[in-house]
């Protein structure tokens, strides 16, 4: 079963772009976890949407149990991830290193805007990592998905909101992808 209310408070206080730095958590995990400067943990977080969506997940289910700061830490350490947050493996290899690949021992995506936006196919016990384009840049942008009501909502650290209905935020154009956790 996955924690909504866990994934809805966790991504409002880890915010990526607050309006001032004391608005988010998510700067001050970093800072901890990478042992940088303030300039630099309030940078890399605009860049941790991936990590830090995965992570989320991960909590919500009960495959971990620790610190956003641990999380990004460990995967530093070992090659996982960038301190700008990129992640360069996949993320059952990042299952295995946590020992909880047999919770999560298969990659399932979704890439059919509608059947997704529709909760079609969709578990209401698992948690979503949705991948879209990036609004503001070029690149790509990772969130949390749940499926409510038979809807897919969206949390984003990002400027989509919280407990979202997907499908008003998220334009066809935009989507890439669903990974199911």
């Amino acid at each position: 079963m996955i924690d909504t209310n866990f994934i809805d408070s966790y991504m409002k206080n880890n915010n990526q772009k607050p309006q001032s730095p004391e608005g988010s958590e998510l700067w001050k995990s970093i800072k901890k976890g990478f042992g940088c400067s303030d300039a630099e943990a309030q940078f890399f977080a605009t860049r941790h949407c991936n990590s830090l969506s995965f992570y989320t997940l991960c909590v919500s289910r009960g495959f971990i149990d620790m610190p956003y700061s641990t999380w990004c830490s460990l995967l530093l350490e070992n090659g996982f991830m960038t301190k700008r947050g990129y992640i360069d493996h996949s993320k059952l290899d990042i299952a295995d290193f946590f020992d909880f690949k047999d919770r999560f021992n298969s990659l399932k995506y979704y890439e059919d805007y509608k059947d997704c936006m529709n909760a079609v196919h969709l578990d209401v016990c698992m948690g979503y990592n949705i991948k879209v384009f990036s609004n503001s840049a070029n690149g790509d942008h990772f969130m949390v998905g749940y499926v409510e009501d038979n809807k897919l909502i969206l949390s984003d650290s990002g400027s989509r909101g919280i407990k979202v209905e997907a499908r008003k935020v998220i334009p066809r154009e935009k989507f890439q992808w669903i990974l199911e956790v």
